[in-house]
């Protein structure tokens, strides 16, 4: 018999079937976000299944018009094929493993057992969350916003759904859905505030990083006014380096994007004069370099693509080579510039030192 709460979880995906002292953001490039750890259980080496635990390939997506079995939430186990509560603890363990491997399909099978089989709603949101999660991994988008609507909506008191929110914001801006992903967003904000009597400086990272993603999505939507108030807001924060200049040029681009090319300029210097070697710092040289150029300070955009030329070429760090694509294409753009306006001597200058820096390819 499927319970009420596995009857919300299969309304719910199949209509999604149809259609920090200093914080750091928090991370989207894989690594999962802090997550409430499973229940205790059977110690069980995370990257082996227990004896007792089953895991079964994933069968097709159900169509849009009938449920069937293929639902990732669609089975309906017989209580005493029911894993027991240290089976499920190992898979919630397994599930994590094979997430952070990158193994999206095995993490599936993982935290859909447990999601089918647990009736604890603490049990449950984890693996619903990891569920979610591995979805987005395996690039399914829509199932991961699903089961990401299904965690806020039936478990809101749980510890996670800042988090939840916040990967919710991020997959419907992967679907295309910028303004819906902005109120999720907004929900992070009011969320962490609920919270943070638990742990606080994830709750603060988490804010910091909604504010991050509000800022970054108004720019794409061309909100750039609305961009660069936000992104000017979390310079006031207490951010970490990094971010803190991440910010500071996303800031510089929305102007640079408006038109503001007075303030664009003014902005992307400051940003170059204090973080020379930040990993966004050709880029920005290569927007004054233009910005300089379309304001007819040729003498100034000249200097600038100079000096990005002749950066150390051997450089050590891992950005060297988007250091080089971006020397290539500023001297490019801006030697064919010159030449286009006559000032042949300043375009000879920046063909040369591209020839200098192939030399040290």
């Amino acid at each position: 018999m499927i319970t009420p709460c596995q009857s919300k979880v299969l309304l719910v995906l199949l209509l999604a079937g149809a259609g920090g002292p200093a914080a750091a953001l928090a991370d989207d490039r894989g690594s999962p976000l802090p997550v409430a750890p499973p229940p205790e259980g059977t110690k069980a080496a995370a990257a082996v299944l227990a004896p007792t635990a089953t895991l079964t390939e994933p069968a097709p997506a159900a169509s849009a018009t009938s449920l069937t079995p293929s639902h990732p939430l669609a089975t309906n186990p017989a209580p005493e094929a029911r894993a027991l509560a240290a089976e499920r603890a190992s898979l919630l363990r397994i599930g994590a493993a094979k997430l952070t491997a990158g193994d999206a399909t095995s993490a599936v099978i993982a935290y859909r057992q447990v999601a089918e089989s647990s009736n604890d709603p603490d049990e449950q949101t984890v693996a619903l969350l990891g569920l979610a999660r591995a979805y987005r991994l395996s690039g399914d988008a829509v199932k991961a916003a699903a089961t990401y609507e299904l965690i806020v909506r039936d478990h809101p008191d749980h510890p996670q759904i800042p988090a939840a929110f916040l990967e919710l914001g991020r997959t419907l801006r992967e679907l295309g859905s910028p303004k819906l992903a902005i109120g999720s967003f907004y929900s992070v904000l009011q969320t962490t505030i609920k919270f943070q009597t638990g742990d606080s400086d994830s709750y603060r990272r988490l804010a910091l990083t909604a504010q991050f993603e509000i800022a970054d999505t108004h720019l794409t939507l061309g909100n750039y006014a609305e961009a660069v108030r936000f992104f000017n807001r979390l310079n006031l924060l207490d951010l970490s380096e990094a971010d803190r200049a991440r910010a500071r040029f996303k800031s510089a681009q929305a102007l640079t994007l408006s038109g503001d090319r007075n303030a664009a300029v003014l902005a992307l210097q400051s940003f170059i004069a204090d973080n020379p070697d930040d990993s966004n710092s050709p880029e920005a040289r290569f927007m004054l370099a233009t910005l300089l150029s379309a304001l007819n300070r040729h003498d100034e955009s000249l200097q600038v693509t100079l000096d990005l030329l002749r950066q150390e070429h051997g450089r050590v760090t891992g950005d060297s080579a988007r250091w080089r694509v971006w020397q290539q294409r500023t001297g490019n753009q801006l030697a064919n510039e010159f030449y286009s306006h006559g000032e042949i001597t300043s375009a000879l200058l920046i063909y040369q030192s591209l020839v200098a820096l192939d030399d040290t390819s």
